[in-house]
């Protein structure tokens, strides 16, 4: 192995074993010699030469088992299992298991079943999150962020009842992910509401923290309770495993995301908390009568940093400010002076790389290794810097030393009381006084380089971010505080924090000389551990602390060196040029502070975490998805700026709208906002702003955060102000454009009853705007749904024509006919047959999710029904002239017995679905309306011998590559007389647009809509609003151009928060009504063609109707 035996065998047999019956611990690999394994027992690639190996994690159990015949009195054994993942805690179970078989039969057997159970748990189909995704999903405790990474593994697996029915997989996400209330506030004109995003209300929980099964859904809530009692905090050091439940056959799909298919027998467990990844380790017992399933539930949102399950509430308790600090004052130590905080002290020793012992006499191994893990995250700020478990010894014997000597830090943890009066440790932490002490003779490090005498600050240094607030620049590689804020009123500022409030606000208070960011510190954690916060809490607060560290040192940096490595170059906004580099509220703290920090920046400037620090700021420079500007140095501006000119203020804001538009910059921009810190709110304050263009740019940046469900959850923390203020302004240009290019217009859209808006989600969305065009050719989304009291007045037949200024000859009004009921009634009953095919068919295509033009299995699926329904199918319809072969076409002609030319019906069926979240805009339903109304069209037509053709477009790529705009220039509608598809999404999707491929809006025609309307409305009972434009951007628009076509919309239930591309939307498009409306909307079409073919006199009216709209 290449290992030193007995140094392993120390490490599993700790020291004061027999004093415990059970004890845990956790130790390292390939750290020093002694301790590196061989490529052969990695399963990487091998490590070439001269390059470290990667640090292993492992996890020990050890237990005592008194034998008065065995020597000593007792038998000793141990297991242990290394991993790469610092989760090792989520072994604990099984090695529990795995030990009482080896105490029964101590052999190789065993081992080997330890061995093959822990290699067989499958993490595959994990989601695999950027760090900027990481951050998001530790700042919230909803347990649906990101669930559309989960989509094709554990959250669309299907969920096996008590009562042994199989339950849909989306029944069973809209019962437990809480949704966001942004788009809901927006439909029903909420007046206020709590955000589930940052509230403590019921749909927010802390995320379990342990690996408790909780099939009552039930969590532990890291808030006080209403009556004042502290509730139970979140630990990290529970665990228990229901071992009754078993996970069955996993199948041997094992793609992550998107496109990936669950076996539909699967048992999965309940819990649909997207924190945490669900597996299980299958393990054997020895006598081979069965096995357990053991769940584990793998954290998604932890850093290299923190290892197992240790708690950073016990390390700030135990070292409190009432045990001063003993030994050797330090400049570099001793920041504060001899009044120092002793956690202050610890951490000045951690980052200047100090020889430190943690000892506890008598202590459990277990609860020692917990403090030093602890000390590792503390200094590394969770998330900020690395390398601090590198030279981490979580629990050493005796036997070590002669390995501690030889290293010039390290971080250790002890009980034999002798390590105290050996001389290998520099900074000393007694775990059962309290007391840390600085050995006598430690050795200064050189001094400082000298500070200007004279500071002279630049107007953007004067205005920055507060201490505890704050947003560093170097946020984008070290993370931000993202844990959630304790409710209103939970912690009470500090001193030091409150004075920065009002410097942010303008105000005139002055702070105590003596108070200092350590001070603040202590205070705040004092603060929301007397208050029962919890342990997310602390370590936002010590995220913060080192953050604000990093930033310190590069400001020294700026001041002494003229340059910064860690940070972008300070400077202000001049002459229409943004700013960048670090910001602070309170100069004078900073100027005050700046030469007691120098000599722990000096000293931390010398050492492997300062350069893995650098290392890791060059890597985020060159991968960052938002170049050009320093986002981090624009949010502070938002956030504290004071005195900011109008100028600057909108070259921010146009700056945020201009490179944050797609979904990783998104993302990037929002792990730097997190809800405990204000979320976006002040990305949003340039909805009051007295400029108009300042308003409209803030407008068009949130608009396009609602594109993507993590922007509309980050939306739906915003307060009712922002929010109302948010649709007032988009009501109110959209109101203005309409005017100024309709005059009026009224919207169309497809429900029961108006009542039938407050529980279901409009999927025609009244009162969508056209999409805006940006200079840089991307598309704004300019599109919202708004509350009932600000639609737009009803339609007019005079309209004023676009731009000319010409006003429109108002269309004629054909009287709604049916000319053969029966024959409708005959469509509507082969339509009624085949529903139980056409459900399965929805279901078949929805939970098949695919993008763009890889439709391959909605195209073999509808056309392969397509056939057996007797129509002549072309698979890979024009496969050499569009950029796939998945378009497909489905045609049946009846021919006349005269000969004359035959009246072509088009429809279409869409198949592609939104990257992540499946079918949030409802193709599946689209796919079988088309279906569903050839189906009926035919069977009429035969029936009744009425002639004609029918033409049945598969359509790819409507999300994303415009595909009906590939297929109508290669010439797949000129055949069409009328074309007829149903919009179950108003596309809201953002859509590229080059030179070749320009989207339209959806003119549709007044006609046809009118006489959709009457068959909808008298025939189905679905009252409806026709229109002539729907104002909607997508790529049916096209088609709207060329021949008279018509996109009618309709309303299906869904959860309050489940407005479009949303995953409660996804789940609502599976639901069985609506399927049923869907049905009900291909039967109108189906009837719709009918006329058209029926009745000349009618089709020749839309025909005159369409080119008189040319002509204007």
């Amino acid at each position: 192995m290449g290992i030193d035996e007995q140094f392993i065998a120390e490490m599993m047999i700790p020291d004061g074993v027999h004093d415990q019956k059970s004890d845990w611990t956790i130790f390292f690999l390939n750290q020093v010699p002694e301790n590196t394994v061989t490529n052969s027992l990695i399963d990487d690639d091998p490590v070439t030469s001269g390059e470290e190996q990667p640090l292993l994690y492992v996890l020990n159990l050890v237990r005592t088992v008194k034998n008065p015949n065995a020597r000593r009195g007792a038998n000793v054994k141990a297991l242990a299992l290394c991993t790469p993942h610092p989760y090792l805690h989520i072994f604990k179970p099984i090695l529990t298991m795995a030990l009482d078989d080896y105490f029964v039969q101590p052999d190789v057997q065993c081992l080997a079943r330890l061995f093959d159970a822990v290699n067989a748990m499958d993490i595959s189909r994990a989601p695999v999150l950027s760090r900027d995704e990481m951050l998001i999903m530790r700042a919230t405790e909803r347990k649906d962020v990101f669930a559309e990474k989960f989509f094709g593994t554990e959250l669309l697996a299907d969920v096996i009842a008590k009562d042994g029915r199989t339950t849909g997989p989306h029944d069973s996400i809209s019962s437990s992910i809480s949704m966001d209330t942004f788009d809901t506030d927006l439909v029903a004109g909420v007046r206020s509401r709590k955000s589930s995003f940052t509230s403590n209300s019921a749909h927010s929980h802390s995320p379990p923290t342990s690996l408790a099964m909780k099939n009552d859904d039930s969590n532990e809530d890291f808030t006080s309770k209403p009556n004042g009692d502290s509730a139970t905090r979140t630990s990290f050091d529970r665990m228990s495993v229901a071992s009754s439940v078993h996970l069955g056959n996993r199948g041997d799909n094992s793609s992550t995301g998107h496109g990936s298919t669950a076996p539909a027998t699967r048992k999965i467990i309940n819990s649909r908390d997207t924190h945490f990844y669900t597996s299980f380790v299958r393990y054997y017992t020895r006598l081979k009568e069965g096995y357990l399933d053991l769940p584990v539930h793998c954290p998604l949102f932890t850093f290299p940093e923190e290892v197992g399950d240790f708690s950073l509430i016990k390390l700030i308790n135990t070292f409190s400010s009432s045990n001063p600090v003993l030994g050797s004052v330090t400049s570099y130590l001793h920041s504060q002076g001899p009044q120092t905080h002793p956690l202050v002290v610890l951490f000045n020793a951690l980052v200047t790389q100090k020889r430190i012992l943690f000892l506890g006499q008598r202590c459990a191994a277990g609860d020692v290794a917990n403090f030093v893990l602890a000390a590792c995250a503390f200094g590394a700020g969770c998330s900020v810097l690395r390398g601090f478990t590198k030279r981490a010894f979580p629990f050493v014997g005796l036997f070590h030393t002669r390995v501690l000597e030889d290293l010039d830090d390290f971080i250790a943890g002890a009980s034999n009381p002798v390590f105290e009066t050996v001389p290998i440790w520099d900074v000393l932490c007694n775990i059962n006084t309290g007391r840390i002490t600085v050995r006598k003779d430690i050795e200064n490090p050189p001094p400082p380089p000298p500070l200007p005498p004279t500071t002279h600050l630049s107007s953007v240094e004067r205005i920055g971010q507060g201490i505890g607030a704050s947003i560093p620049s170097t946020a984008g590689i070290g993370g931000t505080g993202a844990f959630p804020a304790p409710p209103s009123g939970l912690a009470p500022k500090s001193s030091v924090l409150r004075g920065e409030d009002d410097e942010s606000r303008g105000g005139s208070k002055k702070m105590d000389e003596s108070e200092n960011s350590d001070t603040m510190l202590m205070e705040d954690i004092s603060a929301v551990i007397q208050h029962h916060a919890g342990e997310l809490l602390v370590r936002a607060r010590v995220t913060d602390y080192v953050q604000r560290f990093v930033r310190l040192t590069a400001r020294w940096e700026n001041e002494v060196e003229k340059a910064t490595e860690i940070d972008h170059p300070s400077r202000p906004y001049i002459d229409g040029h943004l700013g960048s580099g670090v910001t602070f509220i309170d100069e004078a703290l900073v100027a005050r502070e700046m030469p007691s920090n120098s000599w722990r920046i000096h000293a931390w400037r010398g050492n492997s975490y300062y350069k893995a620090y650098c290392h890791d700021f060059r890597a985020h420079l060159e991968n960052r998805h938002i170049k050009h500007i320093d986002i981090n140095h624009l949010v502070s501006r938002l956030r504290y700026g004071r005195n900011m000119s109008d100028s600057e203020a909108e070259l921010i804001m146009r700056s945020l709208t201009a490179y944050v538009r797609e979904y990783h910059e998104i993302v990037e921009l929002l792990a730097l906002v997190p809800p405990h810190h204000g979320g976006i709110t002040p990305l949003c304050f340039g909805l009051f702003h007295p400029d108009a263009n300042i308003r409209d740019l803030t407008v068009d940046f949130m608009t396009n955060l609602r594109s993507y469900p993590i922007g509309l959850q980050f939306l739906g923390g915003l307060n009712y102000f922002h929010r109302f203020g948010y649709v007032r302004l988009a009501q109110q240009r959209e109101l203005g454009a309409a005017k100024h290019s309709n005059g009026s217009g009224e919207t169309n859209g497809l429900s029961r009853s108006p009542k039938s808006t407050q529980g279901a989600a409009t999927v025609a969305s009244p009162n969508r705007p056209p999409l805006e065009v940006a200079s840089e050719g991307k598309v704004i989304p300019a599109s919202l749904e708004l509350p009932l009291e600000y639609h737009l007045p009803p339609y007019e037949e005079a309209r004023l024509a676009s731009k000319v200024g010409k006003v429109v000859p108002a269309l004629t009004k054909v009287p709604h006919k049916l000319p053969s009921p029966e024959a409708v009634d005959a469509s509507d009953q082969a339509i009624d047959e085949l529903n139980g095919f056409l459900r399965e068919l929805n279901l078949q295509i929805h939970d098949h999710p695919e993008l763009s033009w890889d439709v391959k299995y909605a195209h073999d699926t509808l056309t392969t029904f397509m056939e057996k329904q007797g129509f002549q199918v072309t698979r890979h319809y024009l496969a050499d002239q569009l950029p796939a072969n998945t378009a497909w076409r489905a045609e049946f002609l009846l021919p006349t017995k005269s000969g004359k030319p035959l009246t072509v019906v088009g429809l279409n069926s869409e198949m592609d679905a939104l990257p992540g979240i499946g079918h949030a805009c409802g193709h599946n339903l689209i796919a079988v309306i088309g279906v569903a109304a050839a189906v009926g069209l035919k069977n009429a037509m035969e029936k009744y011998s009425i002639p004609g053709r029918i033409i049945l477009l598969g359509t790819p790529a409507e999300e994303r590559g415009v595909g009906k705009v590939h297929l109508l220039k290669a010439g797949a509608y000129q055949d069409m007389d009328i074309c007829l598809m149903a919009a179950a999404h108003a596309t809201l999707c953002e859509i590229t647009i080059t030179e070749t491929e320009s989207l339209k809006d959806v003119r549709s025609d007044q006609v046809l809509s009118d006489e959709f309307g009457a068959i909808m409305t008298n025939r189905h009972g679905y009252p409806y609003s026709s229109h002539a434009e729907t104002g909607a951007s997508t790529d049916f628009g096209n088609i709207t151009y060329e021949l008279p076509a018509i996109h009618p919309g309709f309303a299906i239930p869904t959860t309050p928060n489940g407005a479009n591309h949303t995953p409660a939307y996804t789940a609502a498009a599976r639901t069985q009504e609506a399927h049923e409306r869907a049905v009900a909307v291909s039967k109108g079409l189906a009837a719709l063609g009918l006329r058209a073919l029926l009745d000349e006199e009618f089709l020749q009216i839309v025909k005159e109707g369409f080119k008189k709209r040319e002509l204007v």
